[in-house]
């Protein structure tokens, strides 16, 4: 694979959209470490840029600068013939995506604000997080749920 250009491509760019769109976990951040040192990576930028946004213990705020050029990749859209329309199976599978890459980078501000912060008021961490405070409680609650 190292040898073929577009094979590496194209399993790097599918193991960072995977990353991104997996649940937090040790193996996950392990391996978004492992790839961050991967000299290949340069050679995507949206997919380094995406890693060390996530590696940073920093908010990451949503929309990505990235994300439109991240989110055209065929991995994320499942698209590789243009003319032919995409099925009603691969919209929502593109549109379910969407909303796991947010609620990912929603997971990580929560994190990383638990970090900075030992006691907030909901309101002023929705407001930082750009979220509504609904979203916000609704996102605490499933993290919690899920330990």
């Amino acid at each position: 694979v190292q040898e073929k250009e577009n094979e590496w491509k194209e399993a790097l760019i599918n193991t960072v959209v995977f990353l991104c769109l997996s649940e937090y976990g040790n193996e996950m951040k392990d391996m978004m470490e492992r790839i961050n040192v991967d000299t290949n990576l340069d050679k995507i930028p949206e997919c380094r840029e995406t890693i060390q946004s996530f590696l940073k213990k920093e908010i990451i705020h949503y929309p990505l600068p990235h994300q439109t050029a991240l989110e055209s990749l065929p991995t994320f859209n499942m698209e590789d013939d243009n003319t032919i329309p995409p099925s009603p199976f691969e919209s929502s599978l593109a549109s379910h995506w969407h909303t796991a890459f947010h609620t990912r980078i929603i997971q990580h501000n929560l994190r990383i604000s638990s970090v900075y912060y030992r006691r907030i008021h909901l309101s002023r961490l929705a407001q930082l997080l750009s979220l509504s405070r609904d979203d916000l409680e609704k996102h605490i609650s499933q993290m919690v749920s899920a330990g």
